[in-house]
């Protein structure tokens, strides 16, 4: 979920003629400040405020107020990215000092270094891979390779998230009270068919040794994914996948197809934007939109609705029905629906309506005038960030073999 930018109201942004110059946004609208302030709420609430009436006076601050909630929630998010960020960059600087070509976790996989930094784990949900690399040369062996592979087969999702630093310094700065004590590789549930499993899948293993530019003897293992984890890993997730997609009124093999392009059913999944979990979820942006609809006001996913796979899971299907029922309602074919909503949920609603006629009533009219093939090929055609149009190509591609392979 890559929409990432607050708008605040063009009314609230207008200087009018009757009022004191010298009155300030606050100042006539007593807004009330509920955080730090930083330099983007100092400037909204200092901006000179006019109104021609005290109809359009009360109208103004009641948007006001909307918009300087949005306004403080982004740096009340911003400040727990800057520390986080910190701590990550900190670290990164001394990681790169060891390694030649350092990798971290992002919304694919999820990489954690030893405390020495001469060990790193490695777990890829789209290639579908355990790594362990270590830079230690001789003094580790490929049977402690293989016993670093078994650990991190035994890792809960919390214990995941705990090891990696940018993850965990987030966790530590909004409080999370409770991380998900769920596998995070999709073992299974006894424990004799778990080692089974992983020793059939390390006799397989790959090992190769090589030299980096330090001079440092590099060691890898590397195994895939049993064949019996590819059909667990999805299928881990859904009966909640169902019983969201029941609440909202979606198709489960939709929110899968989102869930496969976001994360690949990775539940670790950071990205530096920062979107989180398995739907990855923009806390102050979408996320508020999610909220206000759950729990009936704006709140900034700071605990463990951040981290927890099945709450997750509830937020972006909040969300992509708020885009279906309020963002686009009035969308009369549910094909060219998706493909807004596909596209919306990586981009935003502000290119769709654009692109279709700017004002969203106007767009929504043109939509209605084509047909749901050509609403596909313009959204390739016209939208500007290459990213969204591969996005809606993955989506659908990955929701049509959904729709034929599950039973």
């Amino acid at each position: 979920m890559k929409n990432t930018f607050w708008r605040l109201s063009p009314l609230a942004l207008l200087v009018f003629s009757s009022f004191s110059h010298a009155d300030t946004l606050q100042q006539v609208c007593e807004l009330k400040i509920d955080t730090a302030q930083c330099p983007s709420v100092s400037h909204f609430i200092s901006q000179p405020f006019e109104a021609k009436d005290e109809f359009e006076k009360y109208k103004l601050c009641s948007e006001a107020q909307y918009d300087l909630y949005k306004v403080q929630k982004n740096c009340e998010f911003d400040a727990y990215l800057a520390k986080a960020q910190k701590t990550f960059d900190d670290f990164k600087s001394k990681v790169d000092k060891k390694w030649d070509e350092p990798n971290f976790s992002d919304q694919y996989s999820w990489v954690s270094y030893s405390p020495s930094l001469e060990l790193k784990r490695e777990v890829n949900f789209e290639k579908n891979v355990i790594k362990v690399t270590t830079i230690a040369g001789d003094t580790t062996t490929v049977e402690e390779l293989k016993e670093e592979i078994l650990a991190t087969s035994e890792l809960t999702i919390g214990e995941a998230q705990q090891a990696d630093v940018y993850t965990s310094a987030l966790i530590e700065e909004t409080k999370v009270e409770a991380l998900s004590e769920a596998p995070l590789l999709p073992v299974a549930q006894d424990k004799e068919t778990q080692v089974q499993e992983l020793e059939k899948a390390l006799e397989n293993v790959v090992v190769t040794e090589s030299v980096d530019s330090k001079g440092n003897k590099v060691v890898e293992a590397e195994i895939r994914f049993p064949p019996t984890w590819l059909n667990r890993k999805e299928k881990r997730f859904f009966d909640t996948v169902e019983t969201y997609s029941e609440k909202y009124h979606l198709e489960p093999e939709f929110v899968l197809s989102i869930i496969k392009t976001e994360s690949a059913f990775d539940p670790t999944a950071v990205s530096r934007i920062p979107a989180f979990g398995l739907m990855q979820i923009v806390p102050s942006s979408a996320g508020l939109d999610a909220t206000n609809f759950l729990f009936g006001e704006k709140q900034l996913l700071n605990r463990e609705y951040l981290f927890d796979p099945e709450k997750n899971i509830e937020v972006g299907t909040a969300y992509i029905h708020l885009l279906r029922s309020r963002y686009f309602k009035g969308i009369e074919n549910e094909e060219s629906l998706k493909y807004c909503v596909i596209a919306a949920y990586n981009g935003g609603m502000g290119p769709i309506y654009h692109m279709f006629g700017g004002k969203r009533s106007v767009a929504i009219n043109n939509i209605n005038q084509l047909p749901p093939e050509k609403v596909f090929k313009t959204i390739q055609a016209k939208h500007a960030a290459a990213e969204t149009r591969n996005y809606l190509k993955k989506v659908h591609s990955a929701e049509l073999n959904y729709e034929k392979n599950m039973i």
